[in-house]
């Protein structure tokens, strides 16, 4: 499995510490599988658009239905929904990426030896990686693929944990399948210096709570995911009390009735991360390699010469985009109240002339994620 090379004439590089874009925020693809055919992908306005393709007892309807009622409750009326549809067998990577030769055998000669081999070949992925790779960047955001075997579900979060791009939302439907899918989220494949973009719902119920969540999720930017709940028709399951708090420290997520509000329990990913700084990250990173690539196109742009003049205006524009999520929320403020993020470039002196040979400079960009407050534990003193 490879990443997927980006062509835009910006490039970053992201790591995340823990401290002692697209126009609209958030879109969902649900990924359906097919026996035979071909790959597609279609993007719906309205339920009646989902209806003409998909029958109304498919997953793809239900869940479009759900999305699209969630949004009219929370007055969103132009967000769309991708399906797509995906071969349900193995194919080669679209990427190309060719495996290393396999050495057969090794005979001794009297001058040296005999190496037997088989020659690399193009890797093998899951068919709904080979379709996310196709489709990658096509505006999604959230990704659910409601019939996926747990083989399906793990090959697609070693895609999106390599790219880190795009959050696969995922529902268990018990504890069992939840303590599998934590496992392997927690496995050491996956770095703690990188966020596994995986967010996990608990429902037995066979509920379309995914693409509720999801479509709360479009309607609030910055977005606590702790905070979603009250989704129409959305209901608390019969779990016992054990069984919430092992679905909790599982880092997945059941409904809950929280005072009569019917709540998302907590908003933590698979990972242990939070979710709220898991999409703040990906949506941080793409409106500023978005923005400064149409910067950078802009007409007077066009002959933008190495020099100190022109490195300060794109480290001004930088910036810019910096106070702009700033002012969206997503950073924490210092002690004069302003956004903790700034943006370093370095002057032309001090740039190596390899680099200068390559038409390229350094950017560093760094901020503190703004963190939220999730409970209260207060005291209360009676006088009787």
């Amino acid at each position: 499995m490879s990443t997927v090379k980006l062509n835009y004439d910006v490039s970053f590089k992201q790591m995340i510490q823990q401290v002692v874009s697209y126009s609209q925020a958030s879109s969902l693809l649900l990924a359906i599988p097919i026996k035979d055919g071909e790959e597609t992908y279609d993007t719906f306005g309205t339920l009646d658009d989902v209806a003409e393709k998909f029958d109304e007892s498919s997953d793809a309807y239900k869940l479009a239905s759900k999305y699209f009622e969630t949004l009219a409750k929370e007055k969103i009326t132009d967000q769309p929904i991708s399906i797509g549809q995906y071969l349900d067998k193995k194919q080669d990577d679209p990427m190309g990426v060719v495996s290393a030769p396999v050495i057969k055998s090794v005979t001794a000669t009297a001058d040296g030896a005999t190496i037997s081999s088989e020659a690399g070949s193009v890797t093998q992925v899951s068919g709904s990686v080979h379709f996310l790779t196709n489709y990658f960047k096509a505006g999604w955001r959230y990704v659910i693929l409601p019939e996926a075997d747990t083989e399906e579900l793990e090959s697609v979060m070693d895609f999106l944990y390599e790219n880190q791009d795009g959050i696969l939302v995922l529902t268990a439907s018990d504890v069992a399948s939840a303590t599998e899918l934590e496992a392997y989220a927690k496995s050491d494949k996956f770095d703690s210096s990188r966020m596994l973009p995986v967010i996990g719902l608990a429902d037995k119920d066979g509920q379309p709570l995914g693409a509720g969540a999801v479509a709360q999720a479009v309607a609030t930017l910055p977005i606590d995911w702790q905070r979603i709940g009250n989704i129409p028709g959305i209901k608390a399951n019969s779990w016992t009390s054990p069984e919430i708090t092992q679905l909790s420290n599982l880092n997945f997520i059941p409904v809950v009735n929280k005072g009569g509000d019917m709540m998302l329990l907590h908003g933590r990913a698979l990972d242990g991360h939070y979710v709220d700084n898991m999409f703040g990250a990906q949506y941080i990173y793409d409106y500023m390699i978005v923005g400064l690539q149409n910067w950078l196109d802009l007409p007077e742009q066009r002959h933008f010469k190495f020099n100190d003049s022109n490195l300060s205006k794109l480290k001004a524009q930088a910036q810019t985009l910096l106070n702009d999520l700033g002012n969206m929320g997503f950073f924490a403020e210092g002690a004069d109240g302003k956004p903790v993020a700034s943006v370093d470039i370095p002057s032309r002196n001090q740039v190596t002339s390899k680099q200068v040979e390559a038409r390229t400079t350094a950017m560093t960009i760094g901020y503190t994620m703004a963190n939220l407050l999730d409970s209260v534990d207060g005291q209360i003193n009676v006088t009787i």
